[in-house]
């Protein structure tokens, strides 16, 4: 129903309405659902956690993302 996408792009415009200049996040390595409606929005991934989530195969990696703001 895309409210995800929504709200995100609320947050992201609230971020920017008080002078925010970048955001960032973490996600689940295989999220994918999640970094691509990430990265349809502008957001880059700039680096990565080893070993940041548990799960259960021991642990997961986390992407950290970014993107400038405002919303174009």
């Amino acid at each position: 129903l895309g409210f995800g996408r929504k709200i995100l792009i609320l947050l992201l415009d609230r971020a920017s309405k008080l002078d925010s200049l970048e955001c960032f996040l973490e996600v689940r390595a295989s999220n994918n659902a999640a970094i691509s409606l990430y990265e349809s929005t502008g957001f880059e991934s700039i680096g990565r956690r080893k070993g940041y989530y548990p799960s259960e195969q021991g642990r997961e990696d986390a992407l950290i993302m970014s993107r400038i703001l405002p919303i174009p």
